[in-house]
């Protein structure tokens, strides 16, 4: 799921389930419930607990880069557009890139684009 902004303390632009770690022990093993965020001028990743979350429930905080002014993200549709954002259960209309871009504070431009399917 791709937020265009973040509501709450516990939001996230970007979230998404990973399979698990099989090597690093019981807690990783399962997937696992990932988002990113920009946080006062850097990107966190948030890592929660279960894949499905009582409403209370808070994520653990990593902090994955510093010195980041904007993180912007794009997902290309079937259709060859690119769209803003992307509403999990939209299974049907998923995505088949996702396009990552993060303005330093220095001014430098970092783009990448992940294909989906």
């Amino acid at each position: 799921m791709g937020n265009a902004v973040t509501v709450g303390e516990n939001d996230a632009e970007l979230i998404f389930t990973r399979a698990g770690i099989p090597d690093q022990g019981a807690a990783l093993q399962a997937p696992q419930r990932i988002g990113y965020r920009l946080e006062h001028g850097a990107i966190v990743m948030l890592r929660w607990p279960a894949l499905d979350q009582p409403p209370r429930v808070k994520p653990v905080r990593y902090p994955v880069l510093e010195g980041v002014r904007e993180f912007k993200l794009r997902y290309l549709d079937k259709s060859g557009i690119w769209q803003l954002q992307w509403q999990y259960p939209d299974l049907i209309k998923m995505p088949v890139a996702a396009e990552v871009a993060l303005t330093l504070v220095s001014g430098e431009v970092i783009t990448r684009i992940f294909a989906l399917q």
